[in-house]
C-alpha cells in the first residue's frame, strides 16, 4: 500500500471513501464545457434563422415597393 493511501485510511477510516476533488472538478468542467458548446450551437442556429427571416422580409418589402411603379406612372406621377 502506498504511504498516501495508508495515511488516508488512518485519518478517514478503513472502508470509507474520500472525495477526490480534482476528479470531481474535471467532471464538472467537462460537463460545463459540453453545456456551453450546446448553448453556443443553439445561439448560432437562432442567429442564422433570424438572419434568413430578416433577408426574406427585406426582399418582400423591396418587391412590394416595385409593384406600385406602374400604377403611379399610369396616374401621371413620374417615379424616376
Amino acid at each position: 500500500m502506498s504511504a498516501l493511501k495508508t495515511r488516508r485510511e488512518l485519518s478517514v477510516g478503513t472502508g470509507r471513501t474520500c472525495a477526490d476533488l480534482g476528479d470531481a472538478s474535471r467532471r464538472v468542467t467537462t460537463s460545463l464545457a459540453v453545456g456551453s458548446f450546446a448553448l453556443y450551437m443553439i445561439a448560432l442556429a437562432v442567429l442564422l434563422a433570424g438572419g434568413l427571416l430578416v433577408a426574406q422580409v427585406l426582399s418582400r418589402s423591396a418587391s412590394f415597393i416595385g409593384q406600385g411603379r406602374g400604377a403611379l406612372r399610369a396616374i401621371g406621377h413620374d417615379a424616376s
